[in-house]
Order: C-alpha cells, then structure tokens, then sequence
C-alpha cells in the first residue's frame, strides 16, 4: 500500500533514486508497465525501475502509436505507473511540440512522478520508432529541444535522446547529431531500430546504448 501510506512512500524524488540506481554500475533492468497494475506485479518480481512506453500508452487507449496522445493523456499513465513507487522512464516522443512545448512536458512529466524521459527527433508528425521512411529534425533544432528539457527539469534524470531512423540510412546523420549534441554538453544516448548492431560496435563515440528492431502497437 505504498501509495496510500506516506510513511511507506519514497523519501527521495523519482529522479534521485534512478540517479542512484544508475551509479551502481551495473545493467538496471527496467520492465515496460503500461499501468498500474503491471507495475505492482513488477515491484513484486523485484524489479527496481519500471519503462512506460509511448507505444504502450497509445495501445491502452486503442490507437497507434503516431503521436497522437497528449501531455495530460501521458500524464494520467505517469500517475499510475509511479504509485508503484519505482523510478519510472518515460518516453517523451517528440516532446509534444517545439522547445516550449518540451519544457511543459518535462514539467508537467516530474508532477506527475516520472524519473527520467527520452525524446525522439523525428519531425512532426511522428511515427514509432520501428517503422520506416521517418524523418529527422535538423540537429541544431534537437539540441535546442534538449536544452530547453534541461532547463525545465528539477530531479529529473538526464534526459535520454533517441534516434528513430533506420541504422544504414542515417548513420551519418546519427554521427554529425553526436557532434552536435556534445557541443551543447549532452550526448544522445540510445540509438534505436538498429538491424545490424555489428555495423556500429566501431563507433568513434562513446556511451551510446543500441535498441535493436521490434515490433510497435
């Protein structure tokens, strides 16, 4: 009953305890939770943190998942998911906008009890991830929304960045995006719809994790 019960609730904000967790130094298995009951049954299989996906989100209201749902839409599975009362990571998609619209997000994503989040740099309207013939948003424009996110934040865990385009295709891109984002003190940290992970373990850059390709709702 850690929801109903504040002496049992965390006594530190979401985004310090994934920080915590993090620093440990060892891979932090996050299973996806699309409510909260997934992440109650979670918690009781030990896990520590929990991933609330974008995906997940549009499926459990019966839609694909092509940005359609809206900030206080995601909010009301951020809610549910945190009663848990484990750091939870969300996914941002595109940040619902421009760089003002980011920062809405992130504020109103820590309200509701997020840890951390990610963005995508796909240009509008988005798709998910696995799915092709996407576009990416110029990469002084995605620094400039991970800037604002950063400015906006609180606790939250540094924010993750996701590239949603398919490996062979945009690997330059990928690699001029890096460039770009540490010039501005962040660096993207996952690439995803990765088909050919053999293709990237020479990358001159460091820090990055790889998602391979699955399936979207």
């Amino acid at each position: 009953m850690t929801y109903l019960v504040g002496a049992e609730a965390p006594d530190q904000p979401a985004g310090l305890r994934l920080r915590a967790l993090l620093s440990r130094g060892r891979i932090l298995q996050m299973p996806g939770a699309h409510n909260g009951v997934a992440a109650l049954q979670a918690r009781a299989a030990g896990f520590e943190a929990l991933y609330l996906s974008g995906a997940a989100m549009s499926a459990s209201m019966g839609l694909p998942d092509l940005g359609i749902i809206t900030v206080d839409e995601a909010a009301f599975f951020i809610r549910q998911v945190a009663r848990a009362g484990l750091p939870v990571l969300v996914d941002g998609d595109t940040g619902y906008g421009e760089a003002l619209n980011v920062m809405h997000m992130v504020r109103t994503f820590e309200a509701a009890g997020a840890a951390a989040v990610h963005l995508e740099d796909q240009m509008l309207p988005k798709k998910c991830g696995h799915l092709n013939d996407k576009r990416l948003v110029p990469a002084a424009d995605m620094a400039a929304k991970v800037a604002a996110a950063a400015k906006a934040r609180r606790d939250l865990r540094r924010h993750v960045m996701r590239i949603g385009q398919p490996l062979i295709v945009q690997m330059a891109a990928f690699l001029r995006q890096q460039l770009v984002f540490q010039m501005h003190g962040r660096r993207p940290r996952l690439l995803e719809d990765a088909d050919h992970v053999h293709d990237v373990q020479r990358l001159p850059i460091a820090g990055v994790a790889i998602h391979q390709q699955g399936q979207c709702a």
